[in-house]
């Protein structure tokens, strides 16, 4: 069995570890294993058991790791998931995975989200790449919005009354981030009232609100928010903390 920049976290079970039990031989390599539950065990017993004659781990975060499973580059440390509650696994900016697996494992050329496996000094470790350090900038702009039956004069200017949508544009750097790459970009209302009031109300339904920005030739990807609810709201590019950051303003 072999497994690459798989991310393990939340899984349970009545017998053995509750990440991954391997009856055979294994190989694992740029892999997250965190938060799994097995039958009385904690830590790393909890994490991962191994039965085959031979185990190679690589470039791998074990919860509760003691190195006797041997092995280069493994370590125990807090993800630092975007959400990982809400099955959002991919990385913030300053997760430890980042640039922490090896490039010598990887067998495919993109991750989940169709952005390039390796980005950076080294291939990250986990599910996804983490995109930071190749968003150039950010900006957004409050405009009129445009669908069948909205409220508004056609101008294209948001103003009070009317129905507003936000545009959020990322910058890239096309040398790394290819035209057809994904950023993820968040709608933060301040309040869970904001939230319901475009449409993330209820106990299944969750805030931010996030929009993908597809990379264009040119390289740059919008994000639409087709609804902008009154009051200052936040855009941020998905785990990247304040840097790519700002706020707007919605009119009444």
């Amino acid at each position: 069995m072999e497994l690459t920049n798989c991310s393990f976290y939340d899984n349970s079970t009545n017998w053995w570890a509750g990440g991954i039990s391997a009856l055979d031989d294994a190989t694992i390599s740029n892999c997250i294993f965190w938060g799994n539950k097995g039958r009385r065990r904690e830590g790393e017993d909890a994490q991962i058991d191994f039965y085959g004659d031979v185990t190679r781990i690589t470039n791998t975060l074990v919860e509760g790791w003691t190195g006797r499973w041997g092995g280069e580059g493994n370590f125990d440390a807090n993800p630092k998931w975007v959400d990982a509650r809400n099955g959002n696994l991919r990385l913030r900016k300053n997760s430890p995975c980042i640039d922490a697996g090896t490039d010598d494992a990887v067998t495919e050329p993109f991750d989940l989200d169709g952005n390039p496996r390796i980005l950076g000094q080294r291939v990250d470790i986990g599910t996804y790449e983490n995109l930071c350090a190749d968003v150039a900038d950010l900006t957004a702009s409050v405009v009129e919005d445009e669908h069948e039956g909205h409220v508004g004069d056609g101008d294209g200017v948001c103003e009070t009354g009317e129905d507003c949508r936000i545009l959020a544009t990322v910058t890239v750097n096309a040398n790394t981030l290819p035209e057809g790459s994904t950023v993820r970009v968040e709608l933060r209302p301040e309040t869970q009232d904001e939230c319901c009031a475009i449409g993330n109300c209820g106990p299944d339904i969750r805030c931010p609100e996030v929009r993908n920005a597809r990379v264009g030739s040119d390289g740059t990807g919008i994000a639409v928010f087709r609804d902008c609810p009154a009051g200052r709201l936040a855009i941020c590019v998905e785990g990247c903390a304040e840097s790519l950051c700002l706020e707007v303003d919605c009119p009444d």
